[in-house]
């Protein structure tokens, strides 16, 4: 039996160092986004996010979530909501996302939307759209 160097990934085609591996998952996803793949844009977003093969970048992970939630991905509504919810002055941008992802019948949408309302509505850091939308039904 062949043994293979220390640190090699046994799953690594044609012997290609991990880096290797990384950079061409990333374009077929890019080709695989380009092709209007909602799926690859997420996955791109999460590249992005954690900086696995990339630097980590959060406002391209958020341009990524967008065009995946654009293109119909209730993750990608998900994953901007909480992108969103960092930032005090985007609470109602991501309240909008994760409301937009709940409708999809995304059950993590629709629980972040929850507490979401809830933390706009008892903070009344959001003077009122949300909280009348949510009165008014």
């Amino acid at each position: 039996m062949m043994q293979r160097p220390t640190g090699e990934c046994p799953i690594r085609p044609l012997g290609l160092p991990a880096v290797d591996v990384q950079r061409y998952a990333r374009g077929f996803l890019v080709l695989s986004a380009r092709r209007g793949s909602a799926q690859a844009l997420l996955d791109l977003g999460r590249m992005h996010q954690a900086g696995q093969g990339v630097e980590a970048n959060n406002r391209r992970a958020l341009g990524y979530y967008r065009r995946a939630a654009a293109g119909g991905n209730a993750e990608g509504f998900y994953r901007m909501g909480l992108l969103l919810s960092e930032k005090s002055e985007s609470l109602l941008d991501a309240w909008s996302a994760f409301l937009q992802g709940a409708r999809l019948r995304h059950a993590p949408c629709v629980q972040a939307l929850q507490k979401m309302t809830d933390r706009l509505c008892t903070t009344r850091q959001a003077v009122s759209p949300a909280c009348a939308i949510l009165s008014s039904r």
